[in-house]
């Protein structure tokens, strides 16, 4: 782990107030409900701030500050593995260090050594490469997210290979957790990925929420590329 994700374990263990899961899961759930208000905003959507204000008076003025000083930090972390053109569930890491999923979820998150394999032999060069040519994107869904650490596995092995996921990847991302859906759409979003996140049971097909959508996805023009791609493809099927 590097420092800043030191830090930020440093400042959950800080907050006396809450339990240790509670406040890991209110500021993932506070830093990116603050990313979704912005990307609502530019969509026309409706905004998050009622819900934002209502986990956020559950912390006195100095706690707060402490929330928002995790996600600076958050930043820097995935900033500085970027610039090391890695792509880290750093999310993930952090819960487990703390601890916390056995205990309160019974939830396990796979390791990031097996998702860094399993990524490495899912992606294929040849058919992405065909599939950007025919549609201009490779389309992921990872129907269980989690953390997201098998995205971020994903992601890794499509930059390895000479591809810019920022520009040539769309993801759909579920999670019948809230907490987790938060947690992916976080490093999504600020490692510039194109995406959609959605609450809801794949088995049953029960959706909970309306997606949320990364601010690359809203700014970026990809409900015109997706469109665009659908057509294509109907084109096609009819040709």
């Amino acid at each position: 782990m590097n420092t800043h994700e030191n830090n930020i374990l440093k400042l959950i263990k800080s907050i006396y107030s809450h339990n240790t899961y509670d406040v890991f899961a209110d500021f993932v759930q506070l830093s990116a409900l603050s990313i979704k208000q912005s990307v609502d905003l530019i969509l026309g959507m409706k905004k998050s701030e009622e819900e934002f204000q209502k986990i956020l008076t559950m912390y006195q003025p100095k706690e707060q500050q402490i929330l928002s000083d995790m996600f600076g930090e958050l930043v820097d972390a995935l900033e500085e593995h970027f610039l090391k053109n890695e792509i880290c569930d750093t999310l993930g890491a952090i819960f487990g260090e703390l601890s916390i999923n056995n205990k309160n979820t019974g939830q396990f998150f796979t390791p990031a050594s097996v998702a860094e394999l399993c990524g490495t032999a899912t992606f294929d060069s040849r058919i992405a490469k065909k599939q950007i040519e025919e549609k201009g994107y490779i389309l992921v869904n990872e129907p269980s997210c989690g953390g997201g650490v098998m995205l971020m596995a994903f992601i890794q092995a499509m930059m390895r290979a000479g591809f810019n996921p920022q520009k040539h990847l769309l993801v759909v991302a579920q999670d019948i957790d809230r907490r987790c859906c938060c947690m992916t759409y976080l490093q999504l979003s600020l490692y510039g990925i194109p995406g959609k996140v959605i609450q809801g049971n794949t088995l049953t097909l029960e959706v909970y929420e309306k997606p949320w959508f990364t601010p690359t996805y809203a700014t970026d023009l990809w409900p015109v590329k997706e469109r665009r791609a659908l057509e294509k493809c109907c084109q096609k099927k009819n040709a």
